[in-house]
């Protein structure tokens, strides 16, 4: 938004320029025309923009509920990779399969334990002071063998299955989110050490250009379109770093998700 505005402040300067030197007879009103016609270009992308912004900012305050998010600064969040068990801490979904795990395991000793026969003790003494001897002390066991024990096998393997299907869940998300966060970490240092400030690079020569091209437009060395197609090639690399800086903070919001960053 900025860059447009203030490309079109410049626009309007030159249009400005230009009329003054319609009246001295070194522009055409064609020059008038075409600074007029990229000025109203300029102002309706601007305009379409301010619209999809307010959108975006009435669908935040619905979330919120009223309350706008601070904006969020990707350098403030820890950008490091550190490691599976950071993450399953950190992260509600990993932990979540990390305990159904343990859930499982759980539910397995407690079958297993089900199959296991039940001792007890029995003690039988007679009541009066005769001589009777039938006291004894001994032991009963119960073991439910349903099946032939067809069912409690099958219990066992059922819930064994389910551990199996519970850890590979958790295998495949875990290397993805770990693939992901390495990436996103990858991309975060590229465009951090790279995209970023070969863009800014690009801009300082850009607004070079654009300054000669200006000076030798006032002194009648060179045409008008030369001049617009500079202040075309300088507003398209300020675009193309805004764009880069986006992304970039997008990658940091995505490293901090996939950390847990924004669960209280």
């Amino acid at each position: 938004m900025q860059v447009l505005k203030e490309n079109t402040e410049s626009q309007q300067a030159l249009l400005d320029r230009i009329n003054r030197r319609l009246k001295s007879g070194l522009s055409s009103p064609a020059e008038v025309n075409s600074v007029t016609s990229k000025i109203g270009r300029l102002k309706v992308d601007y305009g379409t923009r301010q619209t999809a912004l307010n959108k975006a900012e009435r669908q935040l305050s619905s979330l919120a509920c009223g309350q706008y998010p601070l904006p969020i600064q990707y350098q403030k969040i820890p950008l490091v990779n550190d490691g599976l068990a950071a993450l399953e801490i950190a992260n509600p979904k990993l932990r979540e399969l990390s305990q159904e795990i343990r859930l499982e395991k759980r539910r397995l000793a407690y079958t297993e334990l089900k199959t296991l026969p039940e001792l007890g003790v029995e003690a039988v003494a007679p009541i009066d002071s005769s001589t009777d001897s039938r006291a004894r002390l001994g032991l009963k066991i119960r073991y439910e063998y349903g099946n032939l024990g067809k069912g409690q096998a099958a219990e066992i393997e059922q819930q064994r299955l389910k551990i199996e299907a519970s850890s590979n869940a958790y295998a495949t998300y875990a290397d993805e989110l770990m693939n992901s966060q390495q990436t996103q970490l990858d991309n975060i240092k590229y465009y951090s050490s790279y995209m970023i400030p070969n863009q800014e690079t690009t801009i300082k020569s850009l607004e070079a250009t654009l300054a000669s091209k200006t000076r030798l437009f006032q002194g009648g060395r060179t045409g008008l379109f030369e001049l617009l197609s500079a202040y075309d090639e300088l507003m398209q690399a300020q675009l193309t770093l805004n764009k880069f800086k986006s992304e970039l903070a997008q990658y940091g919001i995505d490293v901090a998700e996939n950390a847990g960053y924004f669960i209280e």
